[in-house]
């Protein structure tokens, strides 16, 4: 979010205030940009995390929202352009937003980075967990039964019938639901909201094409790709375009979307096993240093590719979304031309 804050400040000339918990000062060039101010938000009390977890959550819940509330209201002024997010964290941080954003005419924005529901999963140990799609084939709400026609009146017989089986149905759906965990309950109530406010956010920014094509899918969320800072499994690890960044190939485990950043044989190669990552640094090591053909090819291919700089794919993907009335070359010309001496 640093980040954005400073491309904002310097590529838009926007004033920019970061909202959130101070927990460490940033970067110098955050701090000492005139044009990017703090907001900083009050913590929870001490108190509240020494709860038991089931009443931490309805507390922080409403901490969250009172306190973030007050700041976007009335501590960042009424002259908003843009309410920018990164998600997580979701629930109230998204209704809140969206709320302001409504209330001062700004354009609302999320920066995907994760997903709450997945990051609450991951700490309350559960593997297993079914959630529905919010949205199938593009539309909300659908009722597969919306064109059944009933021809004839029901006997008794039948009616009876049906409300033995309607019975049946509560009562074991009751039991599934007396089964299921207080977590799984929230967990799933976070999925639903999430869902709903991304689905009210103006525009998105994801950081791989497989999370773009996840939120489409299970949410009908639309969001355009920008590799920024990611933490899962449906997200790039920044270490290695960090590596790329300084010429040096990587040897990757495979997952998901790895392949996006990591091509086989060009510039890395992908592992499934402890023997496959060994035959690859054996191959790669022979002939250490002058002589490893293998690795000098891996590494010319990394120095030739090479990936955009975050100025290149921020002008690129993300202007357009952030500012889309503002001509980028416009702005170039502008900011190179010498300020007029008073």
């Amino acid at each position: 979010m640093c980040y954005h804050a400073y491309s904002l400040a310097t590529q838009l000339n926007y004033d920019v205030k970061l909202v959130g918990y101070l927990d460490s000062i940033p970067h110098p060039l955050i701090h000492s940009n005139p044009h990017i101010k703090y907001v900083p938000l009050a913590p929870p009390p001490d108190r509240i995390t020494k709860l038991p977890e089931m009443l931490q959550l309805p507390l922080k819940f409403l901490w969250t929202f009172i306190v973030l509330s007050w700041a976007l209201l009335f501590r960042i002024g009424w002259d908003v352009k843009l309410i920018l997010m990164q998600n997580p964290p979701a629930l109230p941080t998204m209704f809140v937003c969206w709320t302001v954003a409504r209330l001062k005419s700004a354009k609302f924005v999320i920066d995907w980075h994760n997903y709450m529901w997945s990051v609450i999963k991951d700490k309350s140990g559960i593997d297993q967990l079914t959630l529905p799609r919010l949205v199938e084939d593009g539309s909300e709400g659908k009722d597969s039964n919306k064109d059944t026609v009933v021809r004839r009146k029901p006997t008794r017989e039948e009616r009876d019938a049906a409300v033995v089986a309607n019975r049946r149905k509560r009562h074991n759906s009751g039991e599934k639901k007396e089964r299921k965990s207080l977590k799984r309950r929230y967990i799933e109530w976070v999925y639903r909201w999430e869902g709903a406010c991304g689905r009210r956010a103006d525009a998105g920014l994801c950081v791989t094409r497989a999370m773009r094509e996840d939120l489409q899918r299970a949410w009908g969320v639309h969001a355009a790709v920008f590799y920024d800072r990611p933490p899962s499994c449906l997200d790039l690890p920044m270490k290695v375009v960090d590596m790329f960044g300084a010429g040096i190939p990587v040897l990757a485990k495979r997952f998901n979307c790895i392949g996006e950043l990591v091509q086989d044989g060009q510039n890395g190669h992908l592992f499934d096993t402890a023997t496959d990552l060994f035959q690859h640094l054996y191959g790669l090591a022979t002939g250490f240093p002058a002589h490893c053909k293998k690795l000098h090819k891996l590494k010319q291919f990394v120095l030739d590719d090479g990936l955009p700089s975050w100025e290149e794919n921020w002008a690129t993907v993300a202007m357009p979304i952030l500012a889309p009335n503002l001509d980028p070359h416009f702005e170039r010309v502008m900011a190179s031309e010498p300020a007029d001496s008073e």
